[in-house]
């Protein structure tokens, strides 16, 4: 199997793959290290430079870049949250989980006898 055997302009994420029947496969998606992930939302962040020069430098569609600087801004709420509030979240969340496995299984309990009825 070739990668890269084939390079087409304008084709957008992925590469295409050359299996040894001959045909061409294009692969999905590319994976980006978080490291440059981060850099990419940095220099978004910063908006010294646009969107779009952005996306000619690294190679990536806006789209990618803005899902990204997205995730980093709502993120961002929780570096500064307390930790009182998370743990308190946290604790709410469990109490309704125990809540609803103690449901599950009073639900699974009366099932045999009201299918014997």
């Amino acid at each position: 199997m070739e990668v890269g055997a084939a390079s087409w302009a304008g084709s957008s994420g992925g590469e295409w793959v050359r299996f040894p029947a001959g045909e061409f496969v294009k692969t999905t998606g590319r994976n980006h290290a978080p490291v440059f992930k981060a850099e990419v939302v940095w220099e978004a962040a910063r908006e010294e430079a646009t969107i779009t020069v952005l996306c000619r430098k690294c190679g990536l569609h806006t789209n990618q870049i803005r899902a990204w600087k997205e995730q980093l801004l709502s993120g961002a709420v929780g570096l500064f949250a307390s930790g009182v509030e998370v743990q308190r979240d946290q604790d709410d969340l469990v109490k309704d989980l125990h809540a609803k496995i103690g449901e599950l299984t009073v639900e699974r309990g009366s099932l045999p006898r009201a299918l014997k009825r």
